[in-house]
Parts: C-alpha cells; structure tokens; sequence
C-alpha cells in the first residue's frame, strides 16, 4: 500500500524539478603542459625490443651489484634493498635478495 502513495506536493513530481547548471564555477589557469600528453603515439616494434632489452641489461646490473655485496657490511645490503623497495622494483630482485639474507 505504501508504495502506491503519491505525493501531492507539486514540488516533488519529477516532471516540474528544472535543473539549471549555471557552467563552470571556477577559472583554472590554462595548463602548463598543453596537449603534449594527449597526442600519445606508442612506439614502434623495434624500438620497443630495444627499450626491453635495455630494461634485461639494467636488470642484470642492479642484480650483479646485489649479489657483490654479499661480502660487505650488511648494512651496506640493506640500505641497497631498502633503495630496491623504495623504487618499487624488487619484485624483480627477489631470487637475487634472498640469496643475500
């Protein structure tokens, strides 16, 4: 029965509610950048083999001065892992890290 109520307010019939957006409230400067991050092309094949085995090789580094300082102080370990997390990048290190501990 409830739902069958009507209100006789003329105020609360959806079809006399007028919405009127008076525009933007605010003026924001123009943006600094432009359309500079709008006219995105990827890259091609080649150079996108050439960023990932680039990105292998600094990989390869970062894990060959991990596992070097095995013989130092282990704070010398840490602060390098903890740099590692920071970066959030020593997902990749994990087998490197672990070989540290």
């Amino acid at each position: 029965m409830a739902a069958q109520m009507i209100s006789t307010n003329p105020n609360c019939n959806p079809s006399n509610v007028k919405t009127k957006f008076p525009g933007p409230t605010a003026k924001f400067q123009k943006n600094f950048w432009g359309d500079l991050f709008l006219n995105y092309t990827p890259n091609d094949e080649e150079t996108q083999a050439q960023k990932e085995a680039e990105v292998e090789e600094l990989k390869m580094k970062v894990e060959m001065k991990l596992l070097a300082t095995r013989n130092q102080r282990a704070l010398k370990q840490l602060n390098l892992i903890n740099e590692l997390e920071r970066l959030g990048v020593a997902y990749h290190f994990e087998k490197a890290i672990e070989e540290t501990m």
